[in-house]
């Protein structure tokens, strides 16, 4: 089955309508006003209560994946008191859910730059930027670089939900050895050599790393896992909501490492020839084997190839021929190593788009040592030379590579990489700030929002906030919203566009008689966050800016 989508997905719409459960809180309501029995316990409302707003994505309104221009749209979830997403006309703390856009309110908005800046002065921040905390309680987070910013909601919120299809809901998990703080074994066996010739002599830096190190590792402890288990969790829970309307969802589970992009199917590995499985028991099995491969260490992050291999091999899949709500959900700690022309985010774009699947994209980009991270020579290998970073992705610099060369060569002048004809070369190559992240990348951004899905940049591998970007996914595919804002400060010429910007603000909705708040901000609604890094509780919103 192929399917013909637009740059931005079509999305179910339905006409707001009362439930059943809805018609009978109703009548319930009248009858005892009517009569002035007490059965209140017998006829009032549902007794399910509002619990929480959960956001899961901010990208550009009106599917402009290149960028904000004027405003954006988050994409969330209504979460019940029976850890249930909520629809539109259902009966809900005592009303009846029919949001508008004065249901919304928003407060203490401010755009930081990323990488941030810390500062001692306005002196040392862009034009019109402001230099202070930021938010209330937040000066042991220290002055930063930032501008203030109205946010408002700038339309009715729609439901985009997809409550009347059954469900293929995809989960592909990097394994590369970045998670567990090896480096690509042939990197790790070099010699680390100047970059600069002195007294006829490159100076070997570092000798062979081949260890893992728990301080250039993204997730040393696999706490990953755990926040994948909050997953398979709230994805039974949206599976018998949908198993109860008559329909089916699925469950598929993925892992690739090493450099070919070789796939591993969970599902299949443990029920024998399967790719999908509708059972809890299916999920947790699947999930526990991935938990007892051994990691292909020293591998390297094959990202698109993995990707299309498992479009192609999970979403082509008889079983799923007709489900017309299809989800990849991808976990990754760094973007693509190979950069191929066949394997490229276009490619993952138009395929996904051919078999009508919304890719989910999870970036875990904690901090680490910079000092023990090495330049990938895998990485620009057959790449053309660049002169500025205007030829670079949002991530790169243009600059000259790391030199390397075998251990066991005692030549000074022989350089293995980036080799003898390219000493005076620079390539774009990734970028890291000073606590070693990467940053936001505006492919994966780019990917998600012209297939119609989301994209959540997490700064730290803390449970609180993989799970936090993680288990309202299947909710958001059953009984999500969204609802169009604007930023006055998108308004400005102050925001260059292509870089990535975060977003603090407090986000209040009212569902019938009950609020909830999300804070997007460096404190922010991640129950439970530890650690010292402060980006453990980060839950500020990511966007890019357009021309």
């Amino acid at each position: 089955m192929t399917y013909g989508l637009s740059s931005k997905r079509s999305r179910s719409r339905r006409t707001r309508r009362l439930s059943w459960a809805t018609l009978v809180g109703l009548a319930g309501v009248t009858l005892l006003g009517a009569t002035g029995c007490d059965t209140v316990a017998r006829i009032s409302f549902s007794e399910r209560r509002f619990n929480d707003v959960q956001p899961v994505s901010f990208s550009s309104a009106g599917g402009q994946c290149e960028g904000l221009t004027q405003g954006g749209e988050i994409g969330f979830v209504l979460m019940a008191s029976d850890n249930t997403p909520i629809k539109p006309g259902e009966a809900i703390s005592q009303g009846v859910v029919n949001l508008d856009r004065n249901s919304f309110s928003f407060a203490d908005g401010a755009v930081y730059s990323t990488p941030e800046r810390v500062c001692a002065s306005t002196d040392e921040c862009p034009d019109s930027f402001l230099c202070g905390v930021g938010q209330d309680g937040a000066q042991d987070l220290g002055n930063r670089c930032h501008i203030t910013t109205t946010v408002a909601a700038a339309s009715d919120p729609e439901f985009i939900g997809k409550d009347q299809a059954s469900h293929a809901f995809g989960v592909l998990v990097s394994r590369a050895g970045s998670w567990r703080g090896f480096l690509p074994s042939e990197v790790g066996a070099l010699n680390l050599v100047a970059n600069e010739l002195t007294d006829n002599q490159y100076a070997v830096i570092a000798g062979p790393d081949v260890r893992p190190r728990p301080a250039r590792a993204t997730d040393n402890n696999r706490r990953r896992y755990s926040a994948l288990s909050g997953l398979v969790t709230n994805w039974n829970n949206v599976a018998s909501i949908v198993r109860e309307s008559g329909r089916e969802s699925l469950f598929g589970l993925w892992t690739y490492g090493g450099s070919s992009g070789t796939i591993f199917s969970h599902v299949n590995a443990t029920s024998g020839g399967s790719l999908w499985t509708g059972s809890l028991r299916g999920a947790q099995s699947a999930e526990e084997d991935m938990k007892s491969e051994s990691i292909n260490e020293g591998s390297r992050n094959f990202l698109y190839g993995a990707i299309l291999k498992v479009l192609d091999q999970g979403f082509t899949d008889a079983r799923v021929a007709d489900f017309e709500s299809r989800t990849l959900v991808v976990l990754t700690d760094s973007p693509d190593s190979f950069q191929s022309t066949n394997n490229s985010a276009q490619n993952v774009i138009t395929r996904a788009n051919e078999l009508g699947v919304s890719i989910m994209l999870v970036h875990v980009d904690p901090a680490l040592d910079n000092n023990l991270l090495r330049d990938d020579f895998i990485y620009y290998q057959g790449k053309p030379t660049c002169a500025s970073d205007d030829e670079c992705r949002n991530y790169e610099t243009c600059r000259q590579p790391q030199f390397f060369r075998s251990a066991n060569n005692t030549q000074n002048d022989s350089i293995d990489y980036p080799g003898m004809n390219h000493l005076d070369s620079a390539f774009c190559l990734p970028t890291r700030d000073e606590k070693g992240r990467i940053g936001p990348v505006a492919e994966f951004q780019e990917i998600a929002c012209s297939t119609g899905g989301t994209y959540n940049y997490v700064p730290a591998a803390e449970i609180p906030l993989m799970r936090n970007a993680l288990e309202h996914l299947p909710a958001y595919v059953e009984a999500g919203w969204t609802v169009d804002v604007s930023l006055s400060a998108t308004d400005t010429d102050v925001l260059f566009p292509g870089e990535a910007f975060r977003l603090q603000s407090v986000m209040s909705v009212d569902v019938g008689s009950s609020n909830g708040t999300f804070n997007f901000a460096q404190k922010g609604s991640v129950s439970g966050a530890s650690g010292l890094d402060p980006a453990a509780a980060d839950t500020r919103a990511t966007f890019f800016t357009a021309e």
